[in-house]
């Protein structure tokens, strides 16, 4: 649309500067034509009504040449305006398609992280189930391992109270062996004298 609008400017601009260049050539190279007839002579007004006329055209030209000069400049700027504003939208129409790429880039990588997230939600979860199993296994040892701790030790505690008592009783035993040599060794003593009184 912008490239026809040109071609039109340009041709307009031709025509203008075609039709000032005559103007011109005819307003002020050629002189208007002077014929001074005798009010006698024929056709003296159609004559002076010539002059007249062609008298205005070449004022008209003159003034027409100079408000083309003057449109040819605004129709100038207006065209180096067209000119930056096609510029600018195609600017904008080229940022326009990257903000689309970089919306469905952005779109993609959403996606990419929705998945990642729910892939690491399962294995979260998975890692939850593994880490509860885990604390289960290892407190059963730990029961298991308590349980048989104080089974052996109540079994050596049974053990050492076994032996224990037969050492008590072994050293009563003993003791009481003891004493009975004492009390016999003394009884001995005892009739010991008296047995020999009774010899004599």
């Amino acid at each position: 649309m912008l490239s026809g609008f040109k071609n039109f400017y340009s041709k307009s601009v031709d025509f203008i500067k075609q039709a000032e260049s005559s103007f011109s050539s005819k307003g002020q190279s050629a002189a208007v034509p002077t014929i001074t007839p005798e009010k006698t002579h024929p056709g003296y007004y159609l004559v002076e009504r010539y002059e007249r006329t062609w008298g205005e055209v070449a004022e008209n030209s003159a003034a027409l040449a100079s408000k083309v000069s003057a449109e040819d400049a605004n129709v100038k700027k207006f065209s180096d305006r067209c000119s930056e504003i096609q510029a600018n939208w195609s600017s904008l129409q080229g940022e326009l398609g990257a903000l689309d790429g970089t919306l469905k880039f952005v779109a993609a990588v959403r996606a990419d992280m929705e998945s990642m997230c729910a892939e690491l939600k399962v294995l979260d979860e998975a890692l939850d189930g593994h880490i509860q199993a885990k604390e289960e296994r290892d407190m059963y040892k730990w029961k298991a391992s308590i349980e048989h701790n104080t089974m052996q030790f109540e079994a050596g505690r049974q053990a050492d109270l076994g032996q224990m008592e037969k050492n008590l009783k072994a050293e009563k035993l003993r003791q009481e062996k003891l004493k009975k040599a004492d009390e016999d060794r003394i009884l001995r003593e005892i009739e010991a004298p008296e047995r020999r009184e009774a010899a004599l």
